[in-house]
């Protein structure tokens, strides 16, 4: 398939120190990250739900959506500082304007 993305892929990162923020179990197919100042939301594929988190990995909220599972994916915040999200099946893009 064709590359539309000029970026070269990188293999491997040097210097990093790897965190965990999340625990395990807490989600079961994560689907896309945003951060938003000091909240990390993250979508999971297999809930359809989303889920904003601080820094520290601790819940602040969550919100289940009213889609067929495996639904969600990508997740980006906006510069109207709205979060967005794909629906894979349908192809419709959704925004929603966290409250926290």
């Amino acid at each position: 398939s064709p590359l539309y993305d000029p970026i070269e892929p990188a293999n491997h990162m040097e210097g990093a120190t790897l965190e965990e923020v999340v625990a395990p179990g807490t989600l079961q197919q994560p689907s896309g990250l945003a951060l938003a100042g000091d909240v990390l939301f993250v979508s999971d594929y297999a809930t359809n739900t989303l889920y904003a988190f601080d820094l520290e990995g601790q819940l602040l909220r969550s919100l289940k959506l009213e889609l067929p599972p495996g639904s969600t994916t990508g997740l980006l915040v906006g510069p109207d500082e709205k979060l967005y999200f794909a629906d894979k099946p349908t192809g419709t893009v959704y925004r929603i304007d966290p409250v926290l």
